[in-house]
């Protein structure tokens, strides 16, 4: 995707592993993070010709009923503390920024 910097998807655990008392939002598999330079960029590649094959994948593979998208503003520090060792990650190599 155009714009894209980084993605990262890990799986959410069951109810069981989580504190007394706390319990997930919905019947939810994982978390998929898209980080992109900047919400023109964001808007411009799901404008592009890549963004309309996604759309068109995530419509085939995906239950969009129980899809949320929840935009967000981050730092530069904000991937730093999130474990990859249950999950998959993909940055973007710097020489193609």
């Amino acid at each position: 995707m155009p714009g894209l910097v980084k993605y990262i998807q890990l799986p959410i655990r069951g109810n069981d592993d989580l504190a007394e008392g706390v319990t997930l939002p919905g019947d939810y598999d994982s978390i998929s993070i898209y980080v992109y330079e900047s919400a023109e960029a964001y808007q411009a590649a799901m404008k592009s010709p890549a963004g309309a094959l996604l759309q068109e994948d995530s419509l085939k593979i995906m239950d969009m009923d129980r899809n949320v998208a929840i935009p967000v503003y981050y730092g530069q520090d904000f991937h730093s503390g999130i474990a990859r060792e249950e999950g998959q990650s993909w940055t973007r190599p710097e020489e193609t920024k």
